[in-house]
């Protein structure tokens, strides 16, 4: 999407892809998806996060830019919330908000896996 001066739009881009269930996998749980999350740590572009608060978190597909080819939509949790530490820049104290994926069919691969 493309935003003028004012917040108008000025430009959309889309690209609808026709999906069909291909076959079932099995999904981690919730609160395994979390324990990945702390694994991996929230990236949001800080030198090091101190804190994150996660403020909501759901089950989702995920799909790539309309640009990138994509063979099937890979099932992920998204955690969105707050995070709190040194800027990059003046490394002073800031807070960012954020929204990371975990796979949630890990035999798919990461979420950037080739297809």
């Amino acid at each position: 999407m493309g935003v003028g001066g004012y917040g108008d739009v000025i430009e959309l881009w889309k690209k609808w892809r026709e999906c069909e269930p291909y076959k079932e996998y099995s999904i981690i749980t919730p609160e395994e998806a979390f324990e990945e999350l702390k694994r991996e740590g929230v990236n949001v572009g800080m030198r090091n996060v101190s804190t994150a608060t996660i403020n909501s978190a759901w089950l989702a597909y995920y799909s790539k830019c309309a640009l990138d080819e994509q063979t099937y939509l890979k099932p992920v949790y998204v955690f969105e919330g707050e995070a709190e530490g040194k800027s990059i820049v003046e490394y002073r104290n800031e807070t960012a908000h954020f929204k990371q994926f975990i796979v949630a069919a890990p035999e798919l691969g990461g979420l950037y896996a080739e297809e």
